[in-house]
């Protein structure tokens, strides 16, 4: 059979082609007359390919519809994959509708972390002014950001919402010189009671009071503004002091020994004596090699509520703390008056004498107890300070007590009772 070639000038197409077959749905057509063919076609026939492959429109679009459900990427044929090139007519009210519903999981993902977010700040916001009124009393929290929401300076929205984070960063002994700022998250409230139009009645004036004549003074008890810049250095220090007796209880006994014998009271003892009462501590091996008694803390759902539950808790604690602080003093002439509650107060002074203006105003300076404030703030800080020292205290001695009965740990020897004695080696 001769080859025959294609007369014309012009590409054939599809409907050049003497028998086609559509590809999906596999019906075929034979050219008859190019009248007739047109009359008999219940599809439009297509090439839409670099290959031989032909179909029916309708089949094609249904096959697509089929396979994938959007147009990007644009799908392809099968056996050459060429990419199919769709026509299709797209007014710019659907543009801009199909670009807002290709936004909206997008707008849903933000939506879901601004509900988040903003709940966590009410609850944080709801949490530190509830806070701040357990720890420096409901007077002085009226003072210090007024009766109500509507009252708040807005310095108050940033800081009440970052009482609950400071409190758990207070318990992270690796953040502690991130708490030298803990001051600037709690000084703006000097703003709203500075605007207090009494002069004699001014619980956020100045700390020290200076002038030629009377110099530096600084009134008892402190004022909660002096107690929170003096937490970190204080918070240092104790840790410092916590740490150098923990080594000393628990980590000196093996050093002693130094008999240069590995015994059973060397024996480490354990990492519930480390977790229990979470310490860091370093000490010397029988080499002389460093070893770090990690802090042991285990990251899951119980020490992570544990550490979080805690942390929040301490407003309450201290609370609770200075009432039976109150509660004693009555029985306490001397904390009566340490505490100072004592109706006409003499109060405790530090002078210094002073050749130029005050140097320092950093706010909630106590008012006299005779102008009505009672100084809650001063005797739930000394509640919650005894209160750690005897959690410490107790931990750090069962601490102890735990690793003493580790290191007394003896095996009970045995006779040879309901033992074959004859297969014994025994010394007659």
């Amino acid at each position: 059979m001769s080859e025959k070639k294609w007369p014309h000038a012009r590409v054939p197409d599809v409907a050049d082609l003497r028998t086609r077959e559509c590809w999906i749905c596999k019906e075929d057509e034979t050219f008859t007359a190019r009248a007739s063919r047109q009359k008999e076609s219940v599809s439009t026939w297509i090439h839409p390919c670099k290959c031989t492959l032909v179909a029916h429109e309708s089949c094609l679009l249904e096959w697509i519809s089929s396979t994938q459900q959007t147009l990007n990427p644009p799908p392809q044929c099968p056996q050459c994959s060429t990419p199919f090139v769709i026509a299709t007519s797209r007014s710019v009210v659907l543009k801009a509708l199909d670009w807002i519903d290709s936004k909206k999981p997008t707008v849903v993902n933000v939506l879901i972390v601004t509900g988040v977010t903003a709940g966590l700040l009410i609850l944080s916001t709801a949490y530190g002014a509830h806070a701040l009124r357990l720890l420096v009393g409901k007077d002085m929290s009226h003072v210090m950001i007024g009766n109500g929401p509507e009252q708040w300076p807005l310095e108050a929205f940033i800081n009440l919402p970052l009482i609950p984070f400071a409190l758990m960063v207070t318990q992270t002994e690796r953040m502690d010189p991130f708490l030298v700022s803990l001051p600037f998250f709690f000084s703006p409230f000097i703003h709203a009671a500075n605007q207090l139009a009494d002069p004699d009645m001014q619980p956020i004036g100045p700390l020290f009071t200076s002038n030629k004549r009377e110099g530096f003074m600084m009134a008892f008890p402190p004022s909660p503004q002096l107690l929170i810049a003096l937490f970190p250095p204080v918070k240092l220090l104790y840790s410092t002091f916590r740490q150098g007796l923990i080594r000393l209880l628990l980590a000196s006994s093996s050093s002693r020994r130094g008999s240069g014998r590995l015994g059973l009271a060397d024996i480490d003892v354990g990492r519930e004596v480390r977790e229990e009462f979470g310490v860091r501590v370093q000490v010397e091996d029988q080499n002389g090699n460093q070893q770090n008694w990690a802090r042991g803390l285990v990251l899951s759902g119980t020490t992570i509520g544990q550490f979080v539950t805690y942390s929040l808790s301490l407003p309450l604690i201290a609370s609770v703390s200075g009432r039976v602080l109150r509660f004693l003093a009555d029985y306490s002439p001397w904390l009566h008056t340490f505490l100072a509650l004592d109706d006409n107060p003499g109060p405790f002074v530090w002078t210094m004498s002073a050749t130029g203006p005050a140097v320092a105003s950093v706010g909630l300076h106590a008012a006299h107890l005779g102008q009505g404030l009672d100084p809650v703030w001063w005797r739930n800080t000394v509640g919650l300070c005894l209160f750690t020292v005897t959690k410490d205290a107790v931990e750090l001695l069962h601490a102890w007590l735990r690793r003493e009965e580790k290191r007394s740990r003896r095996i009970v020897s045995r006779n040879f009772s309901g033992v074959d004695v004859d297969g014994l080696d025994l010394i007659m």
